[in-house]
């Protein structure tokens, strides 16, 4: 009843032109965000871009320039065994200075966090915030993965919005390319 409520002060202030349309809009999607789970906002496993862990270090800058993005979960044998999460800023970190090194992928590595896809969306972007990770493999009731979710800077017009890095957190919403989905 309280939101409801809350949402009834919003419009009266849209009325009164205390504030737009817009405005409004965004300020109802974030109250919305509560009864939002991870499942309705997350990359499906098959358009997640990922890393091989045994793929050549050129498949791996190919893969981490074309796409554009920032953050990749690492798949070992295939895309259902994520070992880790990879950030370009590592590898570009490795060829500015390691370049003369053999490449071992493992050495950026970094743990990759799994939740439950019945989780609440501001629960997750808490975690994410709080712990300072920006991707998370969703994993279904089964524990098997299920998709990923980039963490987002908020929510704008009802959609997961990104910071324009990497891959959208969606399913089944317009994709802010040139950015998770977000995700989470």
């Amino acid at each position: 009843r309280d939101l409801e409520q809350l949402n009834e002060v919003l419009a009266d202030a849209r009325d009164r032109g205390l504030i737009d349309a817009d405005v409004l809009a965004m300020l109802e999607a974030v109250l919305q965000v509560s009864e939002i789970q991870v499942r309705d906002v997350m990359v499906p496993r098959s358009q997640m871009v990922v890393l091989e862990r045994d793929a050549s270090r050129e498949e791996i800058l190919k893969t981490v320039v074309e796409s554009g993005h920032s953050r990749f979960p690492l798949i070992g044998n295939d895309r259902e065994e994520v070992v880790g999460i990879l950030l370009a800023k590592d590898v570009l970190r490795y060829v500015v200075e390691a370049s003369e090194q053999p490449f071992d992928v493992t050495r950026w590595l970094r743990p990759a966090i799994f939740i439950p896809e019945s989780k609440r969306l501001n629960t997750l972007l808490k975690e994410l915030r709080i712990s300072r990770n920006h991707l998370a493999v969703v994993v279904d009731d089964h524990d098997l993965e299920a998709d990923r979710c980039r963490m987002g800077d908020g929510v704008v017009g009802g959609r997961a919005a990104v910071d324009g890095d990497d891959q959208f957190c969606a399913r089944g919403l317009d994709a802010v390319e040139g950015g998770g989905a977000g995700a989470v």
